[in-house]
């Protein structure tokens, strides 16, 4: 769930389960980004949040982190401090719930990360009702139906695309 990042922690959680709940229902990760130097410059990225997600989680990773933002597709500033789960100096997860999610307007959003020091990363996990399993296959007819935990966190639609 960390895509190999490692959360500093300051010794004071009382548990990681505050960590990782906000990601329990999500199944689509669509930005996963980090930036070497975050305290010189901020790091500035688009984020990317589907036309029929249900809810989002922003998750900000980095040493003293100083200002979050994030801006929806038309420009609306979110106001992030109403939808922090988690935080401590070093890592912040914003959970925009769907009973808030229809606010704000899907599609690029703009984030930005500021630390103190060394570099940071931002990543956008989201509810969706799509999903995209990537493999590969010698055939193009090869294209079974699998049962995994997977394909079963899917709720409508899924999409498999096989290449070779």
């Amino acid at each position: 769930m960390t895509n190999g990042r490692i959360i500093p922690l300051t010794g004071q959680e009382p548990s990681l389960s505050v960590l990782f709940s906000d990601l329990m229902t999500l199944n689509g990760l669509t930005t996963d980004q980090e930036q070497y130097d975050c305290h010189t410059a901020p790091l500035n990225l688009n984020g990317y949040v589907e036309k029929d997600a249900e809810s989002a989680v922003f998750q900000f990773v980095g040493t003293g982190l100083k200002t979050i933002a994030i801006t929806d597709a038309n420009g609306n500033s979110i106001p992030t401090a109403n939808y922090i789960t988690f935080k401590n100096p070093n890592f912040i997860s914003v959970n925009i719930g769907s009973a808030d999610f229809n606010k704000y307007v899907r599609g690029v959003w703009k984030i930005s990360a500021l630390a103190t020091t060394g570099g940071c990363q931002v990543t956008v996990r989201q509810k969706t009702p799509v999903g995209l399993i990537l493999g590969f296959t010698s055939s193009s007819t090869d294209d079974v139906a699998i049962s995994t935990q997977i394909i079963t966190q899917r709720s409508k639609r899924i999409l498999r695309i096989h290449y070779l």
